[in-house]
Parts: structure tokens; C-alpha cells; sequence
């Protein structure tokens, strides 16, 4: 709902905007390096459990920091594109899975967590109120999301197994101070709400416990489901570069 909403504001302000923008500098291309803040995200580990409630159970995971660069080019006075990298990783919400020790049934506690890559290209409109200094914009586009579960125990480790394709849009507003040419201060917020579905394998069938004794894992593999449906805040610096 968010994402549609801001797509609509975004589309009616762009429709009716004019074209008296202040320049955006006079690099054709910059390279952005941020550090990003996002609020909210749900770890899913039953996704396709037959009683619906618990398939909506989820785990709590927010406050996510990460880190991404955006190389932008300037293709008119107000328009812009950029392709974006980010790198997310948010682990350490305890959970338990099943395992057998002595053909008993047993509670194993585990640390679960995701990494998460976002790929996504934009076209931002300069807003016409922008100076020569401070440079406003709104923006969008689409984004395709690589993930990966993590989970941690007794030296237990898992790879990703399948994964489904995951892509949707997302739209943003943004401030850049023009230091000078050359450099430049970045800060706004993103909305997208990019979610995916996994399939996860274990390195190993079982463990030895703190009491020396062996437990077997119930499953080898398992399914899990991630949304990362919070606001991203983001703050950086830019570097203008001359093409010609």
C-alpha cells in the first residue's frame, strides 16, 4: 500500500512539474557511497505450512544497517539514472528446531538472521525548487533481490538450496549539498518492500552437544520467507566525475 501510494504521488507531481530547474552540476556522472538505516523486516519459517496461522508466524527483525553505492548519470537538466548495490545483514533472533538424540525428540536453539543484496535502477526528476547548492529529487524504479538465510548452532551451517526470483519497485526522495564540483552530501529515504522464498540446506546431518551427545537433525533442508518492509533511511557522500 505504501509503495502505491508514493508511485501515485510521484506520477501526478512529475505529470504536472515544469522545467525550470536549477542545474544539477556539471559532472555527467557520480559515484554515491551511503550508509543505510532500515526500520522493519519479518523472518517467516513456516511459509508454506497447511494451518494458516502458522504461516503467518514470524519472527521480529529491525533496526538493519548496511552499506551501498550508486553510480548516477546525468542524461538531461533534470533527469537522472542510477544503479544501486546495497548489502544487508541482520542475524541473532533465536528460534528452535527438532532433532533426535538417544530416539528421543529434542529442542536445539538456533540463531536465525538473513543477508539480502538489492540491485536496483532508478530514474530521478530534479524538483524544480532546487538551488544551486541543494538539489531535491524524487524518484523510482525497480530492484531485483538476492537473499540468503542464516542460521548458526554447534558449528552448523547452511546453504542456500533454491531460491524463487524476487523483484518490485520502489520509489524514494532525496537532498544532495553540493560541496563544491566535485563532492557532495546525500540523505533521504526509500520505500520498497522487497520480499523472497527460501530453500535452505544444512552442512552437516548432526552435532555433538555441550553433554557429548550426538543429535540428529530432524531435516536436512528447510523453507523460510523473508520481507523487508520498513523505510530505509540512507546518508552518504557523492563524487562527481567529468566523462569529457
Amino acid at each position: 500500500m505504501k509503495i502505491k501510494l508514493f508511485s501515485t504521488v510521484a506520477i501526478i507531481l512529475f505529470i504536472y512539474i515544469n522545467h525550470s530547474f536549477a542545474q544539477y552540476n556539471s559532472n555527467e556522472l557520480e559515484l554515491l557511497f551511503t550508509y543505510n538505516y532500515t526500520t522493519t523486516s519479518k523472518l517467516y519459517l513456516s511459509p508454506y505450512a497447511a494451518n494458516p496461522f502458522d504461516r503467518a508466524a514470524h519472527e521480529n527483525l529491525d533496526d538493519i544497517y548496511s552499506v551501498g553505492g550508486e553510480i548516477k548519470y546525468r542524461i538531461s537538466e533534470p533527469i537522472v539514472v542510477g544503479l544501486n548495490v546495497e548489502y544487508l545483514k541482520r542475524e541473532g533472533v533465536e528460534t528452535q528446531i527438532t532433532g533426535v538424540k538417544n530416539h528421543a525428540s529434542v529442542s536445539v536453539d538456533v540463531k536465525d538472521g538473513y543477508t539480502l543484496v538489492p540491485v536496483e535502477l532508478s530514474v530521478y526528476y530534479l524538483l524544480p525548487f532546487s538551488s544551486d547548492k541543494f538539489k531535491f529529487y524524487m524518484g523510482g524504479g525497480i530492484g531485483v533481490y538476492f537473499g540468503n538465510h542464516v542460521r548458526t548452532f554447534y558449528g552448523i551451517d547452511v546453504a542456500n538450496e533454491k531460491r524463487k526470483f524476487s523483484y518490485g519497485i520502489q520509489v524514494g526522495l532525496g537532498l544532495e549539498y553540493l560541496i563544491n564540483k566535485y563532492f557532495s552530501v546525500v540523505g533521504g529515504m526509500k520505500f520498497r518492500d522487497p520480499e523472497f522464498e527460501l530453500t535452505s540446506k544444512y552442512n552437516a546431518v548432526s552435532f555433538t552437544d555441550e553433554d557429548g551427545g550426538e543429535v540428529i537433525l530432524s531435516e536436512d533442508t528447510f523453507d523460510s520467507k523473508v520481507n523487508i518492509d520498513g523505510v530505509t533511511f540512507f546518508l552518504g557522500v557523492g563524487i562527481g566525475i567529468d566523462l569529457f
